[in-house]
């Protein structure tokens, strides 16, 4: 009986995670090295920026569950390695109440010459796949009312050869599948709270 309501509880929490719920947990600490390549990456260092947003300030509110529609913010880079043949992009908030962190952005098939992402849109051969509500599509940044602001994470990731991905596939297919791929990658944090 304990673990069906424990396993409830948990069902619960994961179902509202970013989405206004009331649970908190301590922000994650900062895991990003010098130069923008997220703790762990292989290969060169890409620059992530945003015209919207600095590194580790705070997210404009038209890009949060806030605004009555949100779009995903615009994003630019530079640096992209020689071989790269497809770019992805993850947005991920790690700071969520469900285990391993909520998924705001799922982009993959990427052409490697793209420099820059518009406010609210993808270049064609471009592929979107399931954010943390199983929606392929942009979920903006919605953490608990009340709770300290989350840290999102915005990783460009340059592989060397296609992933070859129908849309639709999870941030761990995605990530499983770059798996010994990858020649660079990114990083940009933006922060949001309620």
């Amino acid at each position: 009986m304990r673990k069906a309501l424990v396993a409830s509880v948990l069902a619960a929490v994961a179902a509202t995670a970013c989405a206004g719920s009331t649970v908190s947990k301590a922000p994650a600490p900062a895991t990003s090295l010098s130069g923008g390549m997220p703790a762990g990456a292989v290969g060169i260092s890409i620059t992530v920026t945003s015209p919207a947003f600095a590194d580790g300030a705070t997210i404009p509110v038209k890009y949060t569950c806030t605004s009555a529609n949100p779009v995903s913010p615009p994003l630019a880079w530079s640096a992209i390695p020689g071989g790269t043949a497809e770019l992805t992009l993850l947005v991920e908030d790690p700071d969520a109440p469900v285990a391993g962190g909520f998924v705001h952005w799922v982009v993959y098939g990427i052409p490697p010459d793209t420099r820059s992402l518009v406010e609210g849109s993808l270049p064609s051969a471009a592929k979107q796949g399931a954010n943390g509500r199983s929606q392929n599509q942009w979920q903006g940044p919605c953490p608990p009312v009340g709770s300290p602001p989350h840290h999102y994470r915005f990783t460009l990731t340059a592989v060397s050869r296609s992933l070859g991905l129908a849309s639709g596939a999870t941030a761990p297919q995605v990530k499983a599948a770059m798996a010994g791929l990858i020649v660079g990658q990114g990083l940009l944090v933006g922060l949001y709270g309620r």
